[in-house]
């Protein structure tokens, strides 16, 4: 990426814009030059891998905050923290079904971010069943 020229140009570059004998540069809306190649419009293909990426990145977290708070309710005896940390795990769960449903099928951690969310589902449903057993036998 061409480095940035300063807001303050030197008075002999600003009389060569003016003249028009500096074609490289061009003139903001402040009147400060600048390269005609900052203004490059981005690869389009290297921006939507980025995007694709970050929102994979956003399902994993999403996954592991579900499995954290799921471990943060097996490990605490106040039921309230325990209510809301189940609360928590599945609005994770819930976030990430709603980010995977906009991965393409070509993501290439599509398969294991699945993975890792049956785990979350799975992990889910055996905490629910286990605590409702609990409440049932006392």
């Amino acid at each position: 990426m061409a480095a940035r020229r300063s807001r303050k140009c030197p008075e002999a570059e600003r009389d060569l814009l003016r003249q028009g004998q500096c074609p490289g540069l061009h003139q903001t809306a402040v009147g400060v030059p600048y390269s005609s190649m900052e203004s490059a419009a981005p690869n389009v293909d290297v921006t939507i891998g980025e995007a694709r990426q970050a929102l994979a990145a956003m399902v994993f977290t999403e996954l592991e905050l579900g499995l954290t708070f799921l471990d943060v309710a097996a490990t605490t005896t106040n039921g309230r923290h325990v209510h809301r940390s189940v609360s928590n795990a599945i609005t994770a769960l819930r976030t990430a079904d709603r980010l995977l449903s906009m991965l393409s099928p070509e993501t290439i951690e599509l398969e294991a971010l699945r993975q890792r969310r049956e785990r979350l589902a799975v992990r889910l449903r055996d905490f629910w069943c286990s605590r409702i057993g609990k409440v049932d036998a006392a």
